[in-house]
């Protein structure tokens, strides 16, 4: 069996059944201005805060270390 990863994101892990399987591919497909960047920023946030391999070394993680905060 896989392990779980959690979203980050409160409430999403329940709805998507659980939360993301460790060492799966997901494309985040939308219109622009749905929330994508921030759903990726969350999450590679959350696996960096949790010590995660790979969240160091993603592309997202040099843009989220020049990203601020928002809504606290």
């Amino acid at each position: 069996m896989r392990r779980r990863i959690s979203t980050g994101i409160h409430g999403l892990d329940s709805l998507i059944g659980g939360d993301l399987q460790d060492n799966k591919v997901y494309l985040v497909s939308s219109k622009a201005g749905t929330g994508k960047t921030v759903f990726c920023l969350q999450y590679v946030l959350t696996g960096y805060t949790q010590g995660r391999k790979g969240a160091r070394g993603s592309p997202l993680f040099s843009y989220l270390n020049g990203a601020q905060v928002v809504g606290g």
